[in-house]
């Protein structure tokens, strides 16, 4: 399985706004910062404020913020929001063929503990977790 890159984009823009205090910014710092192409910023904004994970301030010194507190969003609603329901998965026909049962059985309970795991990762623990900073380099 492979998420899209706006989901990744999404939550970078998610740490952007905690890692700065949720303060105000606006939509081209962010992208400047992050290196995310601003119409593809603007759309994954979008979703993220349809999600109600940003709000967004009106006026000549309005931009975004988070809407919620950074324990408050975790990584699953985050995807869910960008990615739609996903399954790990895919039957073949509209029936269950022979064997396909014990596989989706085992790719389900993969599927469950994934989606444990995303659920209890919000963005605050994602971004003060060391272990994320070290795997990365």
């Amino acid at each position: 399985m492979k998420f899209q890159v706006r989901t990744v984009y999404a939550l970078r823009v998610l740490g952007y706004f905690y890692k700065n205090n949720n303060s105000l910014s606006k939509a081209v710092d962010i992208s400047n910062r992050l290196n995310i192409p601003y119409m593809f910023l603007m759309k994954t904004i979008g979703i993220m404020k349809e999600a109600g994970f940003i709000r967004s301030i009106q006026g000549c010194n309005g931009g975004y913020m988070m809407a919620l507190h950074s324990d408050e969003i975790n990584v699953y609603e985050v995807v869910k929001a960008l990615e739609g329901d996903f399954s790990l998965f895919q039957q073949m026909g509209e029936k269950i063929q022979e064997g396909e049962i014990e596989i989706k059985r085992f790719f389900d309970e993969i599927q469950e503990q994934m989606v444990g795991v995303l659920k209890d990762m919000t963005i605050k623990k994602l971004y003060e977790s060391k272990s994320v900073e070290q795997k990365a380099i």
